[in-house]
């Protein structure tokens, strides 16, 4: 007699896919930005305020990153154009602060942190490709403010098939415990646009014609 199989809540191979989503979508060198500055690869180099890159935001990654002994070792992740949503934090799991890890003032931290991923590519040398990585306010912040003017500019200027060309740079604001003095922050401001196609996969020619 054939015993009906009982089908899972959930899919237990898209929740496992997830899991491990993260080193899928990093492209080229990991970019951060750290006290001020953009560091670049496992040597920290620093690149400065004013580069200028193409942001593919098709490639934009947006979830949880679990973190054990400063490393990443889970991702409940996924790409925002395929209508990827975070689920709750509460879902996750590890839910006891008590068994947390603590930060360098020993105060507990999260394990699970929201995280995005961007790939960033040169204009100038399109096999130079960086992905930016962040879990910082700032940097959530920073990426957030490039897409709600990145929508706009699909909506009112019809930019769908194109990707912007940001500028890094760096901002600051004064905290308000003056013991911290000014906080800075990462900024990715739009300077320019070149066409998707320029960019099958992420390291194709791009049109020479586009300024920067």
């Amino acid at each position: 007699m054939n015993v009906p199989v009982k089908k899972p809540d959930h899919d237990v191979f898209a929740v496992y896919g997830e899991s491990i989503a993260g080193g899928g979508y990093i492209a080229g060198e990991l970019l951060k930005y750290a006290k001020g500055d953009w560091l670049a690869g496992q040597d920290n180099r620093e690149i400065p305020d004013g580069s200028k890159f193409i942001a593919n935001m098709d490639s934009l990654v947006v979830g949880w990153q679990r973190w054990e002994n400063q490393r990443p070792v889970a991702y409940r992740m996924g790409l925002l154009i395929e209508d990827f949503i975070p689920p709750p934090r509460e879902e996750l799991g590890d839910n006891d602060s008590a068994m947390w890890e603590c930060d360098d003032t020993g105060a507990p931290r999260d394990p699970w942190q929201l995280t995005n991923y961007l790939q960033l590519v040169d204009p100038k040398n399109p096999e130079t490709v960086f992905t930016f990585t962040t879990s910082s306010k700032g940097g959530l912040g920073a990426i957030a403010k490039l897409c709600r003017e990145y929508a706009r500019a699909r909506d009112k200027e019809h930019r769908e098939e194109q990707h912007p060309v940001v500028m890094l740079g760096t901002g600051s604001y004064a905290h308000r415990d003056r013991s911290f003095g000014r906080i800075k922050f990462p900024m990715l401001a739009i300077i320019g646009w070149v066409r998707k196609s320029d960019l099958t996969p992420v390291v194709d020619p791009i049109d020479d014609s586009v300024p920067f």
